[in-house]
């Protein structure tokens, strides 16, 4: 029990202590009266930006430590606290009381995603790192919290990309532990949810609220990254609360500019998640000039709003960028190589890393973009044809109805285009399924405003009542049918840890990373062949970032002999070789895989792991 109920507080400490951070940075900054709208989700974000332009800066210095970060954070509590005791700042309860379950239909509704929230939360906590974690989003920031700060990590080409949300991971692992930073991203997508809620809330009441929640939470491809430390609800997050912010400037009489740069704060946020982050802010763009003609408003020109709403973003990925530039000689590496270059890259590998991500999905033909829609909803499934995830078959009535019904609401017609405008530039690019989890909140805002208009045209009272009772039971049944399995995965897990506690762990690591870190010098160098997670290995290391545009086959390609082989590898300082045994698909030259096969005399085999999985050699 207490393996979990620590981790409930320091996950409810570190919620507080991004809500405090928020709240200072809207008192200090905009000084206005109340908060904005809603107040929990928006201090929640700026709060979350706050810390992620100390860890920036603190990395960029050299100077993360954990005595840093509890030293910072306590100055930010105090600074809230001494803020409170002199009035400046006057706690209050906006928003909360919104969460008021409004009668029976409200309450059951909130119970199924309760719970289904609550076994998601167990599923966090089991200590294995997912794919991509293991790669980068947790193996970067490890990284960084061992040196002090940014550094080369090299072949790893995810690390020069714009990385907001594996700062706040780094700040939860400086904290606390990846644990911690597993459950910020689960915390991201709870937020999200929670900013669909107070939305459709706000216009229609708490019963569409948590149906619009249900909407968003049914979708396979979201509950599985709840559980992982990714970065997509961290990107649906700052998504959405800046769509929010700027729905709440257009819904006044006057663009006011502070409106527009809370919103524009946030959208910067979101384009340091990811490198296509810059594609949310956009969407935001285009809707803003959309409902400028369409609004005419008597103040201020569009060049100078879409300026405010711009700017934020600019400078974020003006950071990212000259951070990028600085470690490897290209801003954007290691796209456009040809004008910029950089390390352990060429065009080949440029050219295969296009065909790989062009080739997921059903095709780019003409036939293809017009089908995409359905097969996206239809179709989808666990491989690289299929999406690699899964949304939910109901979407194929609640879009229709959506746009359907757009006429009626401005809000619903906000969220369509935004829905519309990402999806064009997700056809566009590597279709998995995961990079759409950023207009679930907008597609299921847009459903429940438009359900809850359906039923308000029932004349009888006794039919709006029943209803209603019909939304209450979808929420109960979509939730159970599409969660159903992750509730049954998650209790069985509480037994786990109550019974082991903390020493589950040991069984998320594999005991080749454990002979590793005790079987070899500290100043030992691998040479990662078949697999790229590093996270629990805690010496240096060589890896593809992409299987399928291998850096570790352009490496050796040119050696002809065995000899040349071991030459080149300590040649980059390798002492030893990782070997996963699982085929990858990497057309690796037939002198090395002899060399990996038969390595005497010029390597040693120190370790194979009991399933066979693992190998371990040791250059001579």
């Amino acid at each position: 029990m207490g393996f979990i109920l620590s981790h409930v507080v320091s996950l409810l400490l570190l919620a507080l202590l991004f809500h405090v951070s928020g709240w200072l940075v809207e008192w200090a900054v905009w000084r206005r009266q109340g908060a904005f709208w809603p107040p929990f989700v928006v201090r929640q974000a700026l709060g979350m930006g706050v810390w992620i332009v100390i860890a920036f800066v603190l990395a960029a210095s050299g100077l993360v430590s954990t005595g840093i970060v509890y030293g910072l954070a306590g100055l930010l509590l105090l600074a809230f606290a001494a803020a409170v005791v002199s009035g400046a700042i006057a706690p209050e309860t906006t928003g909360w009381r919104d969460v008021g379950l409004a009668g029976w239909g409200a309450a059951i509704a909130a119970i199924a995603p309760g719970l289904l929230l609550s076994a998601l939360f167990l599923q966090t906590l089991w200590p294995a790192v997912g794919w991509d974690a293991n790669v980068y989003h947790l193996t970067v920031p490890r990284l960084w919290a061992e040196h002090g700060g940014f550094r080369s990590i090299p072949f790893n080409v995810y690390s020069n990309w714009p990385l907001n949300t594996e700062l706040l991971f780094l700040v939860a692992i400086l904290l606390r532990d990846y644990l911690l930073a597993k459950l910020v991203h689960f915390w991201f997508g709870v937020l999200t949810l929670t900013a669909v809620f107070w939305i459709v809330r706000r216009y229609v009441g708490p019963l569409y609220g948590f149906f619009a929640a249900a909407l968003v939470l049914c979708n396979q491809v979201v509950l599985a990254e709840f559980r992982v430390a990714y970065v997509d609800l961290a990107f649906a997050f700052f998504f959405f609360v800046a769509f929010l912010l700027l729905q709440d400037a257009l819904e006044k009489d006057r663009l006011q500019t502070r409106e527009l740069a809370a919103a524009g704060v946030v959208a910067g946020l979101a384009a340091g998640v990811k490198l296509t982050g810059l594609v949310a802010v956009l969407c935001l763009a285009v809707l803003l000039s959309l409902e400028w003609h369409r609004r005419k408003p008597t103040t201020g020109t569009l060049p100078r709003a879409l300026m405010i709403l711009l700017l934020p973003s600019l400078v974020v990925l003006s950071a990212w960028l000259a951070k990028s530039w600085i470690f490897t000689g290209n801003p954007v590496y290691p796209f456009l190589y040809g004008a910029f270059g950089g390390p352990s890259w060429n065009l080949e590998l440029g050219e295969m890393l296009r065909e790989w991500q062009r080739g997921i999905g059903m095709g780019r033909g003409l036939v293809d973009y017009l089908l995409l829609p359905f097969r996206v909803i239809l179709m989808g499934g666990r491989s690289y044809d299929r999406f690699e995830g899964q949304i939910h078959v109901l979407w194929l009535a609640w879009i229709p109805l959506s746009l359907w019904m757009a006429r009626r609401s401005d809000l619903t017609r906000r969220c369509l285009w935004i829905s519309g405008l990402y999806f064009a530039f997700w056809s566009l690019t590597s279709q998995q399924m995961r990079f759409l989890i950023a207009v679930l909140p907008f597609l299921a805002t847009a459903a429940a405003l438009s359900v809850a208009e359906l039923l308000s045209r029932l004349e009888r009272k006794a039919g709006r009542v029943l209803g209603e009772s019909l939304v209450a039971i979808a929420v109960v049944l979509i939730v159970a049918q599409s969660g159903g399995r992750f509730m049954l995965g998650g209790w069985k897990l509480a037994g786990d840890y109550l019974e082991e506690g903390s020493t589950v762990r040991e069984a998320a690591v594999h005991p080749v990373y454990r002979f590793i870190d005790e079987g070899l010098p500290a100043e030992a160098r691998l040479l990662m062949v078949n697999t790229n997670h590093g996270f629990f290995c805690h010496r240096e290391y060589l890896a593809d970032s992409f299987f399928e545009a291998s850096q570790t086959r352009e490496l050796v390609e040119g050696c002809r002999t065995k000899p040349e082989v071991a030459k080149l590898l300590q040649s980059q300082g390798l002492t030893h070789v990782l070997i996963d045994a699982r085929n990858r698909g990497i057309q690796y030259s037939k002198v090395f895989l002899d060399f990996l096969d038969e390595p005497d005399p010029l390597a040693e085999q120190i370790y194979l792991s009991e399933d066979g999985r693992f190998t371990i050699l040791e250059l001579r």
